[in-house]
């Protein structure tokens, strides 16, 4: 029997720089802990995204990985959300460009797995996640071979009244996952990556590494938050002495999508708790990155 985990990554690549080396790290992880990275899939409708998540997978080695794309017009498409996508795809052959619909790449990648050997990575907006359950046998299909899902979702500080972006991008689909998931759903929220500020100028890295490139058209070199690192660390190192997990609960999305956890015996939600300073997981990130430049 194959005991190889698997990892299935949904970015909203373009909007944010985190999502780029959060990419990267899919890759370099996967091959340090023994794990396949089975598909990657965009979760915007920007024309960029697709060739973006490529550039960095070429970059890095992984040139055969099953990628897609949401099928939806107009969401997150506007310029603002092309810092630098645009100028990643453009450095890929055009047929890099272009991905088949992302729930597509999703069931076949689930649908050529082992039973309970997949964990699925959500950071940005849920639509594709949402969609891949709309109906009886993507459930079925989650319910078969989903180990876990791990989401860059929610802020569970004390005294957050804000919702998250992620899911304040696209409310139905965040409350469908949130409501809806059927397995265990590990939350990465907010408060885990905010204060590691990872990639800030000098990095080392290579001049055309698409993650610095991202970085530098996001942040002109100050670096960024690492919200989507930590969420791929945490779940491709299951013995990361970074974090721990909360009991189990449930979080729950009030009438505003601001998330709440409430402990309960026999929930499927966990939280995921930094528990080491932030410039420790920052520091581990670039070094990560810079030992992995091709």
């Amino acid at each position: 029997m194959d005991e190889i985990k698997r990892l299935f990554l949904d970015t909203d690549i373009g909007p944010d720089c985190d999502d780029a080396a959060a990419v990267a790290l899919s890759v370099i992880f996967c091959r340090q802990f023994g794990k396949k990275l089975i598909g990657v899939t965009h979760c915007t409708s920007s024309p960029w995204g697709v060739g973006a998540i490529n550039a960095i997978l070429d970059w890095y080695g992984a040139k055969n990985i099953p990628v897609g794309t949401m099928s939806r017009k107009g969401f997150l498409d506007e310029e603002e959300n092309m810092t630098y996508n645009r100028e990643l795809a453009l450095s890929v052959p055009a047929e890099k460009r272009i991905a088949p619909d992302a729930v597509q790449v999703m069931r076949k990648a689930l649908q050529d797995s082992p039973d309970g050997s997949v964990d699925i990575v959500g950071i940005g907006p849920f639509g594709n996640l949402a969609d891949l359950i709309s109906d009886d046998e993507g459930r079925a299909l989650v319910q078969q071979k989903v180990r876990r899902l791990i989401i860059m979702a929610g802020d569970f500080a004390d005294g957050c009244d804000e919702p998250q972006w992620n899911i304040e991008m696209d409310i139905p689909a965040g409350r469908k996952v949130v409501d809806e998931w059927p397995g265990d759903v590990l939350f990465c929220g907010y408060e885990v990556g905010k204060d590691v500020i990872a990639l800030a100028e000098p990095t080392g890295l290579k001049d055309d590494n698409p993650v610095r490139i991202a970085y530098l058209r996001y942040r002109k070199g100050q670096g960024r938050s690492s919200w989507d690192l930590c969420s791929v660390q945490y779940t491709v190192d299951e013995n990361c002495p970074f974090y721990s997990l909360s009991e189990p609960g449930r979080v729950t999305l009030d009438d505003r999508a601001v998330s709440h956890f409430t402990p309960a015996e026999g929930g499927n939600h966990y939280l995921i708790k930094k528990i080491v300073p932030p410039d420790v997981i920052a520091r581990f990130f670039e070094q990560t990155l810079l030992q992995a430049e091709p």
